[in-house]
C-alpha cells in the first residue's frame, strides 16, 4: 500500500510538502485516488475469503479446530473455544465475512454495521492468534470506505485543525 501511495497525487493537503510549500495546497483529491485504495483493501478481504473456499477450511474447519483447542483459556468464551461447532462456525463465518465485508462497506447504508464488524472480527483474531499488526492496519484502513466529511470530522477534532469544504 505504501509502494502504491507514493504514486497517487495525495500531498496537496495536510502533508509535509504543503507545509514547507513545495506544492501548493489543494482541498481535494481526485475521486479514483480514493476508489483505487478501496479496491486494494476490496482485494485483501476477496482474496482471503476466496482463499478459504477449500475443503480443509469449510468441510474440516481446519485448521481452527487445532488453534481454538489452544485457546481455552481464553476470557468467558475459553470453554466454547473447545467445541469442533464453535471452529465450524469460525471458519464458515470468517470465510463469509471476508467475502462480503466490502460490499457491506460500500453501502452507505450499511457501512457502519460493517465497520462495527470489522473492529470486532480484526479485536478477535488479534487476541487470539499472533499475527502482529494486520488486524490494526485493517481496522485503520477500512476507515477510507467513510465519507471525506467523516475524515475531515476526525482531523479536524484531533489536530484542532479546520478545513474548508468547497
Amino acid at each position: 500500500m505504501s509502494f502504491i501511495l507514493i504514486f497517487l497525487p495525495l500531498n496537496r493537503h495536510f502533508s509535509i510538502d504543503v507545509y514547507f510549500r513545495i506544492c501548493k495546497e489543494k482541498t481535494k483529491v481526485p475521486s479514483w485516488t480514493i476508489n483505487f485504495i478501496k479496491l486494494q483493501i476490496a482485494f485483501v478481504y476477496i482474496f482471503a475469503g476466496i482463499s478459504k473456499l477449500n475443503y480443509d477450511w469449510l468441510i474440516e474447519a481446519q485448521p481452527l479446530i487445532n488453534w481454538l483447542k489452544h485457546q481455552s483459556d481464553f476470557p468467558i468464551i475459553g470453554s466454547l473455544l473447545l467445541n469442533d461447532i464453535t471452529a465450524y462456525l469460525f471458519s464458515w463465518g470468517g470465510a463469509i465475512f471476508d467475502l462480503f465485508i466490502v460490499f457491506i462497506l460500500i453501502s452507505k447504508r450499511w457501512r457502519i454495521y460493517g465497520y462495527i464488524l470489522v473492529v470486532i472480527f480484526h479485536i478477535m483474531t488479534s487476541l487470539m492468534f499472533p499475527i502482529g499488526v494486520f488486524p490494526l492496519v485493517m481496522i485503520g484502513s477500512t476507515l477510507i470506505f467513510f465519507s471525506e466529511n467523516f475524515h475531515i470530522k476526525i482531523i479536524s477534532s484531533y489536530f484542532h485543525f479546520h478545513f474548508k469544504i468547497e
